[in-house]
């Protein structure tokens, strides 16, 4: 049964207490299940497809921005290789040390690391339930790739026949009023290109489980949640299809280097999950997650070659790029696949390729970078204002051919 529709304050008055900002500025519809599920910690998100008008572009353009300041409180976010043996070389005491050693050696659990669109489904006692992408909450009147329309109607039952019957630990934490956040892949025909999965019907595929708000984010061992599922209705468990298993001695991080580029390299080659389904064709690559120390705080991508958002570098690097020109970190970060991804995020928030959407995808692609390569720019000792002029300039060229060429009819 359905969670009884809460009494004041309406969202928008919530959204204003949370934001600082006026009302005027929330005002756009709401579908009413919105108005009962969304927590307030999620107000960036809460933005539904309104009636196509000038007032309402900027309202979602401006939207987007407060979403992205506020992404992590909605996605699962993944490090490299490079930013996993800094955080640890930073922080030492919080793991155990071998007598005599620097830095701990720790094992790590590899899961494939599907293609398609990050999603969630919201659970909170009193609120009742939500999706959400990346950055937004997801409605079916505005969805990123239909997730919102797939999940809705299933996640009632989700609720109550799966996840508090066959996960003891969520259900403790969902009677105590917890919010649970269920992380998947939305993964399958067209959602995204070049890889296995899009001969596949789509689907739900749950890689991560968090509890509350907090910071650091409390992640649930997948002990607890690996069960998980509902495959009759396309509701995977990421520990479905075939994980690894590495030992890294972060005195010596490079000896592991070899391994993690050959694992990689083989579920580029050919995806375990495509192959789970009998459907040939590329993967994306591996996401490593430690979990006895760190709880699944520290955790790490590696991409193969055709997915990399970033050009002529080795796999799984151990220490940032240097460079001696911006030119030559330009080339190197501002790459087709980055910039892709930008468009991806137009996407997720209903914006097209259109010029007034210029900004929003600079916005983007400048963020991605500093977040990822913030490091090697350090390392590079490049100017950081010159390095961003110049990825916009590129990234400025590259989205005025896209919309000329998507204009020639």
């Amino acid at each position: 049964m359905k969670q009884p529709i809460p009494d004041p304050p309406p969202l928008a008055h919530r959204l204003q207490i949370q934001t600082g900002r006026p009302p005027l500025f929330w005002q756009v519809p709401v579908p009413q299940f919105c108005e009962q599920q969304a927590p307030i910690h999620s107000f960036a998100a809460t933005s539904l497809k309104p009636q196509i008008s000038m007032r309402a572009q900027t309202e979602k353009i401006s939207l987007s921005r407060l979403a992205r300041s506020s992404g992590s409180a909605f996605t699962a976010n993944t490090n490299q290789f490079h930013d996993a043996i800094e955080s640890i070389r930073r922080y030492p005491y919080r793991y155990k040390l071998e007598q005599g050693k620097n830095y701990p050696k720790l094992k790590f659990i590899g899961t494939v690391k599907l293609h398609g669109a990050n999603a969630a489904i919201v659970y909170q006692k009193e609120l009742g339930y939500h999706c959400q992408s990346r950055h937004l909450i997801v409605s079916p009147e505005m969805d990123n790739h239909g997730f919102a329309r797939f999940m809705y109607p299933l996640a009632e039952k989700f609720l109550q026949e799966r996840v508090l019957i066959n996960c003891s630990m969520l259900q403790k934490h969902y009677d105590r009023g917890n919010t649970i956040v269920i992380y998947g892949e939305w993964c399958g025909r067209n959602i995204q290109k070049n890889v296995a999965l899009c001969g596949v019907r789509k689907m739900f595929v749950i890689f991560k489980v968090r509890i509350g708000e907090s910071k650091p984010p409390v992640w649930i061992d997948p002990k607890h949640w690996s069960n998980l599922q509902w495959s009759e209705q396309s509701i995977y468990n990421i520990f479905n299809f075939p994980t690894y298993d590495i030992e890294i001695d972060f005195n010596q991080p490079q000896l592991a280097q070899s391994k993690l580029v050959e694992i990689t390299k083989t579920v580029e080659n050919e995806c375990p999950v495509g192959m789970y389904f009998n459907q040939k064709g590329y993967g994306e690559g591996i996401v490593w997650t430690e979990w006895l120390q760190s709880y699944g705080n520290l955790s790490f991508k590696v991409k193969g070659e055709m997915h990399a958002v970033t050009k002529g570098g080795p796999m799984a690097p151990i220490a940032a790029e240097r460079f001696d020109s911006i030119d030559d970190f330009v080339e190197y970060a501002c790459t087709d696949n980055r910039m892709n991804q930008a468009l991806d995020y137009l996407c997720e928030i209903q914006l097209e390729i259109e010029m007034d959407n210029l900004d929003t995808f600079l916005e983007w692609i400048i963020a991605d970078i500093k977040k990822e390569e913030t490091n090697t720019i350090k390392n590079s000792n490049l100017n950081l204002k010159d390095v961003m002029c110049a990825i916009s300039r590129k990234a400025t060229a590259w989205f005025v051919k896209r919309f000329l060429n998507n204009n020639v009819q």
